[in-house]
């Protein structure tokens, strides 16, 4: 803001911490209400508008939301579940959802102690992300099945030709 009066920035910076420390103190008073109030009080758009997709802002939310959860990731790994809650929790106000976060979620939960919400919160991602797996092996060896019936019919009738399914070298 000041950046060639140093007693100036010295001085906004001071304000600045003293501010956001007030903000901290009020933490488990803070609104929701004000925080909608705050956006659209600072929105350039109307909420029709916000409606409509715009791929530059599903671009920005999907690299936040990879960021969080990216954090989130390294403090389950770490084991410190409450605090790799916080930032899946923050993923929730994307309009993106990703299977993993639920997943990292249903086990944070758990290993808090929170069953009953880590158990609506899987029964939410199977709904989303239904899981299929007998369905999806048994296309699996249906697709097996196909290539190698393929290269085999291909063997056949090329008498000695190249397989042109086979990379050269």
């Amino acid at each position: 803001m000041y950046p060639k009066d140093e007693k100036a920035r010295a001085a906004a910076m001071a304000k600045m911490e003293e501010v956001a420390a007030g903000f901290k103190k009020e933490e488990d008073t803070f609104s929701d209400v004000y925080s909608t109030f705050q956006e659209e009080r600072h929105t350039a758009m109307s909420p029709e508008e916000r409606d409509r997709f715009s791929p530059l802002y599903f671009k920005q939310e999907a690299h936040a939301v990879a960021r969080l959860l990216g954090i989130a990731q390294q403090f389950f790994d770490k084991k410190d579940y409450a605090e790799a809650l916080k930032y899946l929790e923050a993923t929730q106000l994307a309009d993106i959802r990703a299977r993993p976060a639920q997943e990292m979620m249903v086990q944070c939960l758990r290993a808090l102690g929170r069953n009953s919400e880590a158990d609506q919160i899987a029964r939410d991602a199977i709904l989303a992300w239904p899981r299929l797996s007998v369905m999806r092996r048994f296309f699996r060896f249906l697709g097996m099945v196909a290539n190698e019936a393929k290269g085999l019919l291909v063997g056949l009738t090329s008498k000695g030709k190249r397989d042109p399914n086979k990379k050269l070298g």
